[in-house]
């Protein structure tokens, strides 16, 4: 049995639309948002799924860890992006062709840390199957709600941006040797005709049973692999302590932002921008405090007796705009302090 086993990693891979597109947040909430009147709406992006066109899979699961405590019950559709090697989700991934198969999962509420598991075996056979299709490429997936309207009503599960080890998994399981896989012919036990009397042939045998496997064919690749790893192998960066093939981060910028919102005078929202000026979208780190209380990795959402408040952010090319909202009875002003440590990411230097 064979498997591929990778989280949705990287720049551009994970992201959910609630009113608006948020690309790499810290958190995918899924389900009915009453207060925007419409669904939010997950995405993740799998890279380098090394399975060749045609091979049958025997199952396929797409992995997710509650973010938070939710109770509510939110029925899901997962469908896969209907293309050959899909292109990132830097911008909404909506509106791209679907497989016309599907898998549903219904949530009766998520436990934070807590694993879920949703069979996708056939939308992922229907993109393996894809004439185009061809190993190494990068296969994309929508977490949709599945039925409309209604109350409140949405779970939470964690991306990339708040903890890498319980970001999205793709894992993929399927039997025998793909059928785009080559066969040696050297493989072959019949003897050669002119073996037998070559006087070259050596007799001396090799004093290695197995060829040493080669390193990657990529050039300057610097792979520094944890206890164990045999980098020669590994195709999975969680398990290198460094892998230049994926990019590097490096520290650019701390920024803040004051916002406030006087409920008294019956506002309900607020936003505010930071400059960066990259010309691309870098990778940030975004803390919030409300009301001068700690803080909290942002997005984030708390409750009162009588209010329900949060703050998300969105990074654009040149800015990153951040967003405090309340929903409920309030006659204070609210703070929110934003602070943001902004990183350069080679992953967008194209």
């Amino acid at each position: 049995m064979s498997q591929y086993s990778q989280r949705a990693l990287g720049s551009n891979n994970d992201g959910y639309w609630a009113g608006e597109w948020f690309p790499d947040g810290s958190w995918m909430p899924v389900g009915w948002n009453a207060y925007i009147n419409a669904e939010n709406r997950g995405a993740a992006r799998f890279s380098s799924v090394n399975i060749n066109q045609g091979t049958t899979i025997s199952s396929a699961y797409l992995k997710l860890v509650g973010y938070q405590n939710d109770s509510d019950t939110v029925d899901v559709k997962i469908v896969g992006i209907n293309e050959d090697d899909t292109a990132d989700f830097g911008s909404d991934p909506s509106g791209r062709s679907q497989t016309s198969n599907y898998s549903t999962y219904t949530f009766n509420g998520v436990t934070q840390n807590q694993e879920y598991s949703i069979n996708i075996t056939s939308l992922v056979q229907e993109i393996i199957n894809r004439g185009g299709w061809a190993s190494g490429h990068h296969l994309g997936l929508q977490i949709r709600l599945n039925g409309s309207g209604g109350s409140q009503r949405v779970v939470h599960f964690f991306t990339e941006g708040s903890d890498s080890n319980k970001a999205p998994l793709l894992e993929i399981n399927w039997s025998g040797v793909s059928p785009s896989a080559s066969v040696s012919p050297s493989s072959s036990v019949s003897p050669s005709p002119s073996a037998s009397v070559s006087p070259s042939a050596s007799i001396s045998p090799s004093s290695s049973p197995s060829p040493s496997p080669m390193p990657p064919a990529i050039a300057a690749v610097l792979k520094v692999g944890k206890s164990g790893v045999n980098v020669l192998t590994n195709s999975d960066p969680e398990k290198n302590k460094f892998d230049s093939e994926f990019g590097t981060l490096k520290y650019f910028d701390k920024q803040s932002l004051h916002l406030e919102i006087a409920a008294a005078d019956g506002e309900i929202g607020c936003s505010g921008a930071v400059d960066h000026n990259k010309n691309y979208y870098p990778y940030v780190e975004v803390y919030v405090s409300v009301n001068g209380n700690d803080y909290e990795y942002c997005p984030f959402a708390g409750a009162g007796a009588t209010v329900f408040y949060g703050a998300t952010f969105s990074v654009k090319e040149n800015q990153i705009v951040f967003y405090g909202f309340i929903d409920g009875m309030s006659e204070n002003t609210w703070t929110f302090d934003f602070i943001v440590f902004i990183y350069n990411n080679d992953l967008q230097l194209n």
